[in-house]
């Protein structure tokens, strides 16, 4: 593990942590809580919209194995138009509470990602026709521009016989949506109606959907109520504990600061052998440059501090797995502009249409290791994986080719331009 040395601390610090540790219940029983087997915390699915979907998908879809027929998803719509916010707009469209409940369904069809809508139903009335319903489901994620109009556009062109369109903009959160005619629903409706569902159906469903139906409750009750037992014994403990609670969180370590770290020293240990200079690094971001690149063409700029270079190579630790880039930063427009169309042929690549103003990375190469992982291992491991991945790509021949591109076009530059 990394950084296991225990630093010193205060008297009154010590007593604090030795209280929360030793005298507090509400930690034991909060640790019992979260410490139960979820498989949804398992598969990593907790705040993953297209698996809280695909869950969805299953519930809503009658003729699944779930026994609970149409049970949920009726009552989930009754439910929604029921708590629906007064918009006279949207409600002269909704069938009522009492339509939907007497409504005769003989089968429902669910689809996912149909022109990236997240779920779009369709309902088949007996001797009526179809309902429509298109949910877009937000948990972490927001709504983008226009996003939800381009929903409702393709639904109402598509589905011009529909006897209702229903537009609902499912939460985590309190976000409303931007167009008026989807109606705002919260995952608290899903746990409520689900919650009911099971009671009643208990008897007749089996073990196997009964679990995954319990163990999805477990989660929306853990990660989605604001008024859960664990938040309360959070909130309990950190009122009670907050100097030692504090203390924790100022001294935890963060994967990011850990890995920048031990990646500036093994560039710093191995410099000479990699052929590099080193340059200013930030959180998360290590700063380098090839020897070649280290010529009085590349600097005067202001990027990265005063008189800095204009290119350089970054290792990022802000993405999923460890990247290596080559980053030009606040260049000379004219040169930059030659950076940018040489960068729509290999080795480099254009990762926009159009060239940002500040900076361009025509270069990338992601590593294979993950950077929430990275704590796992020791220290000394740790460095044996970085400079084994550090001394691979710096001998690619694309790197290299890149290199050596960008160093031409560096003495391109004008002095007086800069």
């Amino acid at each position: 593990m990394v950084n296991e040395s225990i630093c010193e601390i205060d008297a009154e610090t010590e007593d604090a942590l030795t209280k929360l540790i030793m005298d507090c219940p509400e930690l034991s029983e909060l640790e019992a809580i979260l410490s139960r087997f979820n498989i949804f915390h398992v598969l990593k699915a907790a705040r993953h919209e297209i698996r809280h979907s695909n869950m969805l998908a299953w519930l809503m879809t009658p003729s699944e194995n779930h026994s609970l027929s149409d049970t949920f998803i009726r009552r989930w719509l009754m439910q929604v138009v029921y708590e629906a916010e007064h918009n006279l707009e949207v409600l002269s469209d909704l069938p009522s509470p009492i339509e939907i409940d007497a409504l005769e369904i003989e089968f429902v069809e669910v689809a996912r990602e149909t022109n990236n809508i997240d779920l779009l139903i369709v309902i088949h009335p007996k001797n009526r026709d179809e309902w429509v319903i298109c949910i877009e489901n937000k948990v972490n994620a927001t709504q983008r521009k226009n996003q939800l109009n381009d929903y409702r556009s393709y639904v109402e062109k598509r589905y011009t016989s529909a006897e209702h369109l229903l537009f609902i903009f499912l939460t985590k959160n309190d976000e409303e949506p931007e167009d008026r005619k989807f109606i705002s629903s919260k995952y608290t409706v899903i746990e409520k109606v689900l919650k009911s569902c099971l009671e009643e159906k208990t008897d007749i469903i089996g073990p196997e959907p009964k679990f995954l139906i319990q163990q999805y409750l477990e989660l929306l009750s853990e990660d989605f109520m604001d008024d859960n037992r664990a938040s309360y014994l959070a909130r309990q403990i950190y009122k009670s504990h907050k100097k030692a609670i504090d203390f924790i969180l100022k001294n935890i370590d963060d994967p990011r600061s850990e890995a920048s770290r031990i990646m500036e020293d093994v560039l710093a240990t191995n410099q000479e052998e990699l052929g590099i200079v080193l340059a200013p690094n930030h959180k998360g971001l290590v700063r380098f440059l090839p020897k070649a690149w280290d010529i009085p063409e590349n600097s005067g700029g202001t990027a990265w501090g005063t008189n800095s270079r204009y290119l350089l190579c970054e290792v990022t630790f802000w993405t999923k797995n460890a990247e290596l880039h080559i980053t030009i930063g606040r260049a000379p427009d004219s040169w930059a502009d030659k950076v940018w169309d040489r960068a729509s042929m290999p080795p480099f690549k254009q990762e926009w249409k159009k060239r940002p103003t500040s900076f361009i990375k025509p270069y990338k190469s992601r590593s294979s290791f993950r950077v929430e992982n990275l704590l796992d291992e020791e220290e000394e491991d740790i460095k044996s994986k970085f400079l084994a991945w550090i001394s691979k790509e710096l001998k690619r021949d694309k790197f290299l080719e890149a290199v050596e591109e960008l160093k031409n076009m560096l003495n391109e530059l004008d002095v007086e331009q800069r």
